[in-house]
């Protein structure tokens, strides 16, 4: 059954670091809510503004971007117009995955920063330095948006369950999340699902905002044993797609919840979020990020093409014409009825990640798999995939720059992997290349054996 844990954050917080967390909360939705009185020509005004800051800061204080620039024979004081964008050279994952900690990062800020590791939507580990600041204004927009969402009457009875893996972007965003949410109602997304099932039954919450294969596998849970929660009336999903087969069975299992969705990563924050008005389409954070869509040839295309991200508000690991994403998207140039001036996204294809079946039957959450091993030296790219409900085939590129051989990396995932699913077999493969399936732009994560394996057999799509 669900219990409550001692505290998984660093700090106790006291009334004295509350009320400064607050002040710094309050600051930033103060500059959340300025960003979003811009006319479309003060918006392109500030993007190219921040833009030419960012790029010349880049080149001057982190040894990445000198390099980078300098080697393509770019010079910073040549940006003259928004045009000249395309001129600034991409920033590949495997450029930020290669250049180091003290190469990615910029030596003339000196403020508080976390550090975040994530596999990301390519199953390649990267590291990132995020300043408290932006997380701060990460933190107020998400906020300014959830009222949206709420047509300006936030629920208050709320459930988080997030990564609270150390060194992800969504535990240190838990961790300032403390400043308006009780610390019991941020739970962990490796929980077992009956404990998540019990928690949603004890705080009978209006809100949750969780991802896509957590929230699937509670709804899977919840209907094997007939229940259905009318009580929530907003599911907020993240970080991976939601694709119709999940959609469907969640609005059975919480019939009167309306589904939003972010467009989040690590390497750039938030990017795009539910329209409040018409919930299925994505506008950008247009006063957060530049966002792009370039074909094979890197040239802007008005078909589904690569994402390409400029982070406009973290500085001290830039993200400057970032396509490290892997994500696939596609705009829609309609005007939306709500009104905004920001531009929509009409096709996405991201992060897709399934909770694993265990031979008894129970689901294992795909973060438990992706956190036990991201951090191990020697891979360069990983694939988690159930050949079987005995069976997880573990597909690896190795880094052969790194001081970690075949033998050492193998055994450390394959230890890693058995403390999490200890009935299960592990086989670690090396590969070359892992390749999508399906016609599909976007390589899954996790694959698990399907929904049919693990979905209730009365249940009908």
């Amino acid at each position: 059954m669900f219990q409550t844990l001692p505290s998984r954050f660093a700090e106790i917080l006291s009334p004295k670091n509350i009320k400064q967390r607050g002040e710094l909360l309050l600051s930033a939705i103060d500059r959340v809510i300025a960003f979003d009185k811009l006319n479309p020509e003060e918006l392109q005004a500030y993007q190219f503004e921040k833009l030419k800051s960012l790029v010349s800061e880049a080149y001057h204080n982190v040894p990445l971007y000198w390099k980078k620039y300098h080697e393509a024979g770019f010079d910073p004081a040549s940006l003259k117009t928004m045009q000249d964008l395309y001129r600034i050279p991409l920033i590949t994952k495997a450029d930020l995955r290669n250049a180091g900690l003290r190469s990615i990062k910029n030596f003339a800020r000196k403020e508080p920063v976390w550090l975040f590791s994530s596999s990301g939507s390519t199953g390649v580990p990267s590291r990132v330095y995020r300043e408290e600041q932006a997380l701060w204004h990460f933190m107020a927009r998400s906020l300014v948006i959830y009222k949206n969402w709420c047509a300006g009457k936030p629920l208050v009875n709320v459930l988080y369950i997030t990564d609270l893996a150390a060194g992800s972007i969504d535990f240190a965003l838990a961790d300032l999340l403390q400043t308006t949410v009780i610390e019991k109602r941020i739970l962990g997304s490796s929980l077992p699902t009956p404990e998540l099932v019990h928690a949603i039954e004890l705080f009978q919450p209006e809100f949750i905002s969780s991802y896509p294969s957590t929230i699937r596998s509670i709804a899977i849970a919840m209907h094997r044993c007939g229940k259905i929660f009318k009580g929530l009336k907003l599911l907020h999903l993240t970080s991976e797609m939601l694709e119709q087969t999940t959609r469907s069975l969640i609005t059975t299992v919480f019939p009167h919840a309306k589904i939003v969705e972010t467009y989040t990563s690590s390497e750039a924050g938030l990017i795009a979020y539910s329209c409040g008005t018409h919930p299925s389409r994505l506008h950008i954070a247009e006063t957060e990020v530049l966002f792009e869509i370039l074909d094979n040839d890197g040239k802007p295309t008005n078909k589904v093409g690569q994402s390409v991200v400029t982070d406009l508000i973290n500085h001290c690991t830039p993200m400057i014409r970032y396509c490290g994403l892997g994500d696939y998207a596609a705009l829609d140039h309609s005007n939306c009825e709500c009104g905004t001036t920001h531009r929509s996204i009409k096709t996405l294809e991201g992060r897709i990640s399934d909770s694993i079946v265990t031979p008894d039957g129970g689901l294992i959450s795909p973060y438990l798999l992706i956190d036990a091993i991201e951090e191990i030296a020697g891979i360069y790219q990983f694939q988690i995939v159930q050949s079987s409900k005995n069976s997880l085939k573990i597909r690896i590129i190795h880094d052969i720059s790194s001081r970690s051989n075949q033998a050492n990396v193998q055994t450390s995932v394959h230890d890693a992997l058995k403390k999490v699913v200890p009935s299960m077999i592990i086989d670690v493969d090396f590969v070359s290349t892992i390749s999508s399936e399906n016609n599909r732009h976007k390589i899954p994560l996790v694959v698990s054996l399907g929904f049919g394996s693990h979905s209730p057999s009365t249940f009908s799509l």
